[in-house]
């Protein structure tokens, strides 16, 4: 049985409306292909970002997908307070046509983790080529291979990020908003 979550980042809220959210971003394109490889980046140029929604509530994920994280100043510290800290990396970004004091970052996570139990999870591999997974319905994984992260993402599996229950906690007391904790069952790699 796992213990980890799939962190999953809003984008506006349950019904869209509720918070300010991304609509556009624009980032340097070196990194259209790198943003979930979990290796460390050098950007130079500026992130930048548009939001909808923008007289709404600022959140702590102000909604990209999971393959883009783009995290609160808030955030930003609690994770930097970990004891895995040096697995994440961060770029400011810039927030075109807002009047937000809220500083946003984009959040690398770093060494992604080879732990999927293939002969225990239930998945459905690329038929061309079996070390692609399309599809997780039952994850299963080798809970010694990530002991000691809270915040990672599967090598196996990158869409996905995957969050500890301490961390989970941590996220709840703190009142992180713009996210939602969901099960590891039927993970689809988009």
């Amino acid at each position: 049985m796992n213990y980890l979550n799939r962190l999953c980042i809003y984008s506006g809220g349950i019904d869209g409306k509720e918070f300010a959210y991304v609509s556009d971003e624009e980032y340097p394109s070196k990194l259209r292909y790198k943003i979930t490889d979990g290796i460390m980046l050098e950007i130079h140029e500026k992130i930048i970002l548009t939001l909808k929604n923008i007289t709404k509530k600022h959140p702590d994920f102000i909604g990209s997908t999971e393959h883009f994280p783009i995290v609160s100043e808030k955030f930003k510290k609690i994770l930097e307070s970990l004891p895995d800290k040096n697995n994440f990396q961060f770029f400011e970004c810039v927030l075109k046509d807002s009047d937000s004091k809220m500083k946003y970052f984009y959040l690398n996570i770093l060494n992604n983790i080879e732990c999927l139990d293939r002969e225990n999870s239930v998945c459905r591999f690329d038929e061309d080529d079996p070390s692609i997974i399309w599809r997780i319905f039952k994850l299963a994984m080798k809970m010694d291979k990530i002991e000691g992260r809270n915040l990672f993402r599967m090598q196996e599996f990158k869409s996905s990020i995957l969050v500890s229950p301490f961390l989970e906690k941590l996220i709840k007391e703190e009142g992180i908003t713009g996210y939602k904790i969901g099960n590891t069952e039927n993970l689809i790699e988009d």
